[in-house]
């Protein structure tokens, strides 16, 4: 049974070890590019110590400029790459098999529907979790000097999709999706169309809120110390989630109040503490709940993937 499931998605599973390889393979050569060029520059620096200022003029600045066109596409692709490659090996998987009409021969042998389902989904997900796990590991250590030189930081969104377990997660989420709707669609086309749009939506609508799953962490200012009434900077390796006014007992005054009473352009710092502001908060994710946001979040991929999964195998239970 192994071997006839490897068969038919032989051609799948080669198609996201090209891709996936593929992607390994440039990302290799762009650090290897990168930590020359910084070499021959002389300024080594820029990509080991983030105190390093390489946005001045000179060679820093040429560094900086020459790898600005890759690194932006490069982590684009490395954040819809996971789940593509969940839907490939996910979107062929049932949906071809009924469009062929060869899942009569299989249901109508000795072996089991539940046999057929789990050595599918077995021999077709692990290999794929495996490669993309391989790929996360491999674009982090190559993507490192990258991430200093631009001053990227793990808890940032998208390097926080590119890091860790959750592009796994994504990858999961996807041949799920992929692999119940060719139980459910028969369709290979169709199975694609719902996949993409499943995927996006349970992104924005589930996963988008991913920095709401802790409790943020807070810095106040008071205003008369602030220099810039509208920064949200929190800080190197932080991301930013709200930001406003306090009052002298501590009560968060409404952003909506705060406009109508000092509409733009008026100097917020002038207009601030005629509606009994005192100081300015910021609300933050800082680098320490990296993990825990990440378990949390690829938990409920976990979760959704099972859910997804089951609702496949109960129509199977249907279907010839």
């Amino acid at each position: 049974m192994t071997w006839l499931v490897w068969r038919r998605q032989r051609a799948a599973l080669l198609l996201c070890a090209a891709l996936l390889g593929g992607t390994a393979l440039v990302l290799v050569a762009a650090r290897l590019l990168l930590t020359g060029a910084a070499a021959d520059l002389g300024v080594t620096a820029c990509l080991t110590d983030r105190a390093a200022d390489c946005t001045d003029d000179g060679r820093r600045y040429e560094l900086y400029q020459s790898f600005r066109g890759f690194q932006g596409p490069a982590r684009a692709w490395l954040w819809v790459l996971a789940p593509i490659v969940g839907m490939i090996a996910g979107a062929g998987l049932f949906a071809r098999e009924f469009e062929q009409r060869t899942q009569v021969f299989a249901l109508t042998q000795a072996t089991s529907r539940t046999r057929w389902w789990a050595t599918g989904i077995a021999v077709t997900l692990v290999p794929v979790l495996v490669a993309v796990a391989g790929l996360t590991l491999v674009g982090s250590w190559a993507l490192a000097p990258f991430a200093m030189l631009y001053e990227h930081y793990r808890i940032e969104p998208v390097d926080f999709d590119l890091s860790g377990v959750l592009p796994v997660g994504y990858a999961l989420l996807a041949f799920a999706i992929a692999a119940a709707s060719g139980l459910l669609l028969r369709n290979s086309l169709a199975t694609i169309v719902v996949t993409v749009l499943g995927w996006t939506l349970v992104f924005f609508v589930v996963v988008y809120d991913r920095y709401d799953y802790l409790p943020a962490s807070t810095i106040t200012t008071p205003l008369a110390d602030t220099w810039q009434v509208w920064d949200t900077n929190t800080g190197p390796g932080t991301t930013p989630r709200d930001f406003g006014f306090l009052d002298a007992a501590g009560n968060r005054i409404d952003l909506t109040t705060f406009y109508r009473h000092c509409p733009v352009p008026t100097d917020m710092r002038v207009c601030a503490p005629t509606i009994g502001a005192v100081s300015v908060y910021r609300d933050y994710q800082p680098d320490s709940n990296y993990w825990p946001l990440q378990g949390i979040t690829t938990a409920i991929m976990i979760v959704l993937s099972a859910l997804t999964l089951a609702a496949g195998k109960l129509r199977l239970r249907r279907v010839v």
